[in-house]
């Protein structure tokens, strides 16, 4: 089988399971659990309450229960990871309109999404919590860790994904007004539209110039003509490191046929006068340690034979900032007329991508 979960590894997967039925923080920023209020409202009925309880019982044995259980074989994995989508939706169906419900249909989006590699079928889903949350004004019983709000946020995010950005603008707004935690992110979302409309597909690719590690000068208008994957990663990234085997698939069957990699990295330059600094100012978490000898021997064991860009500056560095990229990995596809063909491409959507650009005449 060449399906996603051989190129992309398991630890993803072990992601997944390490979560309760929320699984929504994988390769994504965290959010902070206790902005969920910690009792039911008083105006509850105790048969309501009973049937939150009752269902928050039975799904969280079932999840505690397939914990550390994960085949190592890629394909018994995916089957594991399907009949665990399957028990989750038969869970949701038992106990609909629950919030420990949807929160075990939170964890089937994420399923489809990140570990099927099925993004459009886990945007329904999260859709379809939306919907029954969203005028929701009880409060989740201690265990269950969904608001309004994430739902609202998560619903919005992967919408982004998949480039649906006025529908994520709707949902973005109408929980914008939240006074919880996530208010934050909610708005910086709202914030980033505008750049993310930028860079839609169908739109010309931003210019850019930069010296690559073996100090070659690279730019996007050199490949006019060819079809090029700008590819950004980190070093020490799992998801990031998962995907080069596909990169690398991918090379190797298109090459030939016009298929070039850029690819960006986004890991800070780090030095141990820089942990000490940022220690004695208080900050606990450190970067770690990073260097360009670090990038060289990342680049020999994981066989990376494409252009490597990297500046030290991390995240803040210009090309991320100009391709809107805030975590890695990240991905554009470019045409061969210089114009965006997709982004957040990974797994089967991304080598169909390719196959269509590269059929494609420049202009």
């Amino acid at each position: 089988m060449s399906g996603p979960l051989h190129r992309r590894g398991l630890s993803l997967l072990a992601a997944v399971l390490a979560l309760p039925p929320l699984a929504g923080q994988v390769t994504e920023e965290p959010l902070d659990r206790t902005s969920v209020a910690p009792a039911p409202s008083n105006q509850e009925s105790e048969v309501d309450l009973e049937r939150e309880k009752a269902a928050l019982a039975e799904i969280d044995a079932y999840v505690a229960g397939r914990k550390g259980r994960t085949p190592k074989d890629p394909d018994e994995a995916r089957a594991w990871f399907e009949q665990y989508r399957d028990d989750l939706l038969e869970l949701e169906r038992k106990h609909h309109g629950t919030w420990a419900g949807w929160q075990a249909l939170m964890t089937v989006g994420q399923i489809q999404s990140r570990v099927l590699d099925r993004p459009e079928e886990g945007v329904e889903t999260y859709g379809r919590v939306w919907q029954g949350v969203r005028g929701r004004t009880d409060q989740p019983i201690p265990g269950v860790f969904l608001n309004v709000p994430r739902v609202g946020l998560r619903y919005a995010e992967a919408l982004i994904r998949l480039d649906r950005l006025d529908e994520a603008e709707a949902v973005l707004r109408e929980v914008a007004g939240t006074e919880l935690p996530e208010r934050t992110r909610i708005l910086e979302r709202l914030r980033e539209l505008p750049e993310l409309r930028r860079l839609v597909p169908g739109t010309p690719a931003p210019e850019f110039e930069a010296v690559d590690f073996s100090g070659r000068t690279q730019s996007l208008s050199a490949y006019r003509g060819q079809v090029v994957l700008v590819f950004f990663w980190s070093a020490i990234n799992g998801p990031s490191l998962s995907l080069i085997p596909q990169v690398k698939e991918l090379v190797a069957a298109y090459a030939a046929s016009g298929l070039r990699v850029l690819s960006v990295n986004v890991d800070p330059h780090v030095t141990r006068e820089d942990q000490e600094r940022l220690k004695a100012q208080g900050q606990h978490f450190l970067p770690r340690l990073f260097s360009a000898d670090d990038l060289k021997k990342a680049i020999a064991r994981h066989g990376v034979t494409w252009p490597v860009i990297w500046d030290g500056k991390g995240m803040e560095g210009p090309l991320p900032r100009l391709f809107t990229v805030k975590a890695p990995p990240g991905a554009y596809l470019i045409g061969r007329d210089g114009r965006i063909v997709g982004r957040n491409l990974h797994g089967r959507r991304l080598r169909a991508a390719v196959e269509a650009a590269l059929k494609a005449k420049a202009d």
